[in-house]
């Protein structure tokens, strides 16, 4: 029988792989268009939609690489409904997160994304992350040493 192994939050994260949505001053509304490439809000988290109110053009884009999500990333919602996860998939369209959604990529080679999603969404993983009433982006940054899955 495979023993289960505990991990710290941070070691099954890609390098940088803790992404926090853009400062608003960085996506303001006068730059957001009706076509482009999709922003990502609370709602995909939530609900796990994918239609879009709002774009960008392919200059903000490059200016806001950091913030483009890949095929696998976990998005959470990070303000009012907090904690809501969604995972983007394949053929899900190339865009940004906006500044109400944090990006977790895990490492392939150490985590299994379906678990990890599974693990956020049970209450035991709910629990931790939002031990001490705590926002939940906040305490994974805070906490991402720390948390054990």
């Amino acid at each position: 029988m495979t023993e289960w192994r505990q991990f710290k939050l941070k070691d099954i994260l890609e390098p940088d792989g803790y992404i926090r949505g853009p400062f608003g001053s960085s996506l303001r509304r006068g730059e957001l268009k009706n076509e482009g490439i999709p922003v990502y809000e609370q709602e995909h988290a939530i609900k796990g939609i994918r239609k879009f109110r709002y774009y960008i053009d392919q200059n903000k884009f490059n200016e806001l690489k950091r913030f483009c999500v890949k095929t696998g990333d976990i998005i959470i919602s990070c303000s009012g409904t907090v904690g809501e996860v969604s995972v983007i998939k394949e053929e899900d369209p190339k865009g940004i997160i906006s500044q109400a959604l944090l990006i977790l990529r895990a490492d392939k080679n150490v985590a299994y994304q379906p678990f990890l999603k599974y693990f956020l969404c049970h209450p035991m993983g709910k629990v931790l992350l939002h031990q001490d009433q705590m926002v939940v982006c906040k305490l994974i940054s805070q906490n991402a040493k720390l948390l054990k899955i």
